[in-house]
């Protein structure tokens, strides 16, 4: 099995109520819609802490659904 691991700068989520959603993402078009993990995390100061890790199938789609998914978005 052949794993290729590619690690991205973290995107800035923005607000996203005047798109129906909690957060946006300017920076979608950049994720692939190939298998792979993403972290949500938020930064306290110099801190940064993960809030939720996730897997999918089609990377792009589920982040895009898990920027309006109360659960992680609210913590």
């Amino acid at each position: 099995m052949k794993i290729d691991l590619k690690w991205e700068r973290p995107f800035q989520l923005k607000d996203g109520s005047r798109l129906n959603l909690i957060y946006s993402c300017n920076a979608l078009d950049r994720v692939v819609s190939k298998p792979g993990l993403y972290i949500f995390a938020r930064r306290y100061g110099k801190t940064v802490a993960p809030l939720y890790i996730g897997q999918a199938l089609k990377l792009r789609n589920r982040i895009e659904q898990q920027l309006n998914n109360v659960k992680p978005m609210m913590v």
